[in-house]
């Protein structure tokens, strides 16, 4: 859904067709609104990555020291030119070897908290595992399982 670049221009990259409906809580345009004004107050570049580029894993990225963005192949022309405009270059590796022998959905995993835990921030209680841990569990024993069959 977002990723926030610092390494050269301030860059949020956000995934608007990944909003949620609206409901009596949470408006997407209002939302998209505000970003836009948080973005403009802070200096920040706000680029909406299309459906097919967040389909492609475009919002879970890592950003390297030296300006380079690790990404799975596959995103679109568009999606790296808006980057390189800012100063930041692909370094694209294929979702298999991204995923698995890279050790997972990395961007997920350094999401770098640390400005919000010193401001003593701490999320809304029903997304922490603890609440959602039961619900997860009941869902376990139907889970598919997926075999992989020798030589194939």
């Amino acid at each position: 859904l977002v990723a926030c670049l610092i390494g050269r221009q301030k860059v949020m990259l956000v995934c608007r067709s990944a909003f949620a409906e609206a409901d009596h809580r949470w408006h997407p345009q209002v939302i998209w609104a505000k970003l836009k004004q948080v973005c403009a107050e802070f200096e920040w570049i706000l680029i909406e990555v299309s459906k097919e580029d967040g389909y492609g894993y475009g919002t879970n990225v890592i950003e390297c020291d030296d300006g380079s963005i690790i990404a799975p192949t596959g995103l679109s022309r568009d999606y790296w030119g808006r980057l390189k405009e800012y100063g930041y270059e692909p370094l694209e590796i294929k979702l298999p070897y991204l995923y698995e022998d890279g050790g997972g959905g990395p961007a997920c995993l350094v999401n770098d908290v640390t400005e919000a835990v010193n401001q003593e921030w701490e999320p809304p209680s029903e997304y922490l595992y603890s609440s959602m841990r039961d619900g997860i569990m009941a869902l376990v024993d139907d889970y598919p399982e997926k075999e992989i069959s020798p030589g194939i």
